[in-house]
């Protein structure tokens, strides 16, 4: 882990950013397509599409970070929690856009230890393994529609 060293102008410490997680949660994840909605101006083709590129990358992305993870290969970790961000933030899954941004921002500011980055990237994988389900639901649902 780099040394913290303090800012030479104010004589402080940097801030660290906090872990999103030190152990998985169980808290239910949920999506909410609202900004879908508004950026899409309720274009059901648009929404769909969106959902469907979700379940098409999410998966591939969970096992390529696991995999980067195992290998200890922090750097990659970081770019596919990057790539990963993005998604979540389409879908209005706030806490794991949140918790993807922390491990970025972590891993690039040599600021984390592997347990903490372990840890969120299994929360990661875990939510969304859980929403995959409920957003092929939800696709469906959208396909009745059109």
């Amino acid at each position: 882990m780099k040394k913290l060293n303090k800012d030479t102008r104010t004589g402080v410490l940097p801030r660290v950013p906090q872990p999103v997680a030190t152990q998985l949660t169980d808290v239910p994840v949920s999506f909410d397509l609202s900004y879908l909605e508004k950026i899409s101006r309720n274009n059901l083709k648009f929404i769909k599409e969106i959902i469907s590129i979700f379940l098409n990358e999410i998966p591939m992305a969970m096992e390529k970070i696991s995999r980067e993870l195992e290998d200890r290969n922090w750097a990659q970790v970081a770019n596919l929690a990057h790539r990963v961000k993005t998604n979540y933030m389409m879908l209005g899954m706030t806490p794991q856009e949140q918790n993807a941004l922390s491990i970025e921002r972590m891993i690039k500011e040599e600021r984390f230890t592997p347990t903490i980055i372990i840890t969120n990237v299994n929360q990661l994988i875990k939510d969304s393994s859980q929403l995959y389900p409920i957003l092929e639901q939800e696709l469906e649902r959208r396909n009745q529609l059109s």
